[in-house]
């Protein structure tokens, strides 16, 4: 079985998930993690409860934290959407 660790870098991330009682990812955020963390678009139908949420709110803040610690603070930033979510209503 996959573990949080196994799946983010972050520290920051893995304190977050035990803190908020998340022992183990579920199969859909084991399955859409790597995938959004190398970059691929993920489109994920399941049902209330199985952690879709997560799948992407992690990821998504891993690569953002991980932009801005390299970005080059002489650059402007780019100005365009790094992630997109949309959600039923």
């Amino acid at each position: 079985m996959a573990d949080f660790k196994d799946l983010l870098t972050l520290p920051a991330l893995h304190t977050y998930v035990k803190e908020e009682g998340f022992r183990y990812p579920t199969k859909v955020q084991a399955t859409s993690i790597p995938r959004l963390i190398s970059g691929k678009s993920v489109s994920v139908l399941a049902q209330t409860g199985s952690g879709k949420t997560l799948a992407y709110a992690l990821p998504i803040a891993e690569l953002l934290k991980k932009h801005e610690e390299n970005a080059d603070t002489h650059e402007p930033l780019v100005r365009s959407p790094v992630a997109w979510v949309l959600c039923p209503t």
